[in-house]
């Protein structure tokens, strides 16, 4: 090949790339001396020296670029190393090393692929895939592949989507695959979205040499472009997952012009959130909260099995009921579990603090008391009491479908946990907030 020389591979087993200008960079396989990346500017060009750097060991197994012009950075590792190193340019055609990113030995021998300029996904033998930052920390560490699988793409679909491909395997009846799976929701425990196997013969690939590039499609979908060494090139179309944004409960609740009725009043929303209120009715209406607040989930007629502790994806319609910001979900499909955690800590306040910026969070307001507790509810009643700190006064809501009707009214100080809720037919909703909830 014209203009490469040096290296035990002059060109690194087909890592080669190219930024979406099409200006193509390859690198030499060094073991010490010289490692090598070229540049051609197109397909039909001579190609240029970009960077030449001593090194004392091998180097030049991973190439990965991003970026064009000026922005370029190429990333390079070694099978076995224990660092990544970025390379960087002034003028868009001559390179020098910028950054080295500390990593595991050997966890990105098989690919490495740039999410942004912070983050970028590496795969290895034997390996999980892991997402680092560019400081070498461990952001996500998946649970696949399963086996070892050579190369790793991230791709991110035009509809949000975010998917994570593996190819090349060094086992029987493994080496022409290529599997693609869904991380929009879940890095860590991904779902297999897509599997594709290549050719029809399969052949040995000691190396687990390959690559895989993407292009996004007018249509929505993706191009995949697989390489298996001494096996195959195969070009797939792949549909992409249908993709959910998810908001956070506090936008959900946002009342940016101060009237008391949420700002996406009636906007269809979904949120994530963990349960942590038992099921107030025989349809739905239970409280969940993400790291931003909480919110009431309702439907007079959906029942759900939900506990305390799930974590639960919510799509409904934004409502105000009696001051009360509310999802209203139509259908069983509107709420999904996703998984199972715990129930943070209420947060403490004060029975002052009692208002619209905190309706729907969960609070703990210690050292209060009953203003009367001859109203305490027998069992299977509900109730509204006053309960004090001895300055403020509010209410405290017992749900029937809690677990302290029919209990001894407390007639000592205690601290009150629940859910900040409300229920007003004033205008502005601006009163009528209560604490439904239990004592500890």
């Amino acid at each position: 090949m014209t203009g490469v020389t040096g290296g035990f591979y002059g060109i690194s087993l087909m890592k080669a790339d190219a930024d979406d200008n099409g200006v193509i960079y390859a690198c030499n396989l060094a073991s010490g001396g010289d490692f090598k990346i070229y540049r051609w500017e197109n397909e039909t060009a001579v190609p240029t020296v970009a960077l030449t750097q001593s090194v004392t060991s091998r180097f030049g197994d991973v190439l990965e670029i991003a970026g064009t012009g000026t922005d370029t950075k190429i990333y390079a590792s070694a099978r076995g190393g224990t660092e990544i190193k970025v390379f960087g340019t002034d003028d868009g055609e001559n390179f020098s090393e910028v950054q080295s990113i500390p990593i595991t030995a050997g966890a990105a021998d098989g690919g490495i692929s740039v999410v942004d300029e912070t983050s970028l996904w590496v795969n290895g033998a034997w390996k999980n895939c892991t997402k680092i930052d560019t400081a070498g920390t461990v952001l996500a560490s998946t649970s696949v592949p399963d086996n070892y699988y050579g190369n790793v793409l991230y791709m991110k679909a035009s509809n949000g989507s975010e998917l994570l491909a593996v190819n090349a395997n060094h086992q029987d009846g493994e080496r022409r695959k290529m599997k693609v799976y869904n991380i929009t929701r879940d890095e860590e425990n991904p779902e297999l979205w897509a599997l594709a196997e290549t050719g029809n013969i399969e052949r040995s690939n000691g190396n687990v040499a390959g690559n895989i590039k993407y292009k996004q499609n007018p249509d929505g979908t993706i191009s995949v472009y697989q390489m298996t060494t001494n096996n195959a090139i195969a070009t797939w179309t792949l549909e992409v997952p249908e993709f959910v944004e998810i908001s956070n409960i506090a936008d959900v609740k946002s009342d940016d012009d101060s009237d008391y009725v949420p700002d996406h009043l009636d906007s269809i929303l979904t949120v994530q959130g963990t349960v942590f209120t038992p099921n107030y009715t025989s349809g739905t209406s239970l409280y969940v909260q993400d790291a931003t607040g909480g919110i009431n989930i309702y439907s007079s007629s959906v029942n759900n099995t939900f506990t305390p502790g799930d974590i639960i994806e919510v799509t409904g319609r934004v409502d105000h009921y009696n001051g009360l910001t509310e999802i209203v979900v139509s259908s069983v499909d509107d709420m999904k579990l996703i998984g199972t955690g715990t129930v943070d800590s209420s947060a403490v306040i004060s029975l002052a603090d009692l208002g619209e910026a905190i309706e729907g969070n969960y609070v703990k307001a210690e050292r209060v008391w009953l203003v009367d507790p001859s109203n305490w509810p027998a069992e299977g009643s509900d109730a509204s009491l006053d309960v004090t700190d001895g300055t403020d006064t509010v209410t405290f809501r017992i749900d029937k479908d809690s677990d302290l009707d029919g209990m001894p009214a407390p007639t000592w100080e205690f601290d009150l946990v629940g859910v900040v809720s409300q229920f007003t037919f004033s205008t502005p909703a601006d009163d009528g907030y209560q604490i439904l909830g239990d004592i500890l």
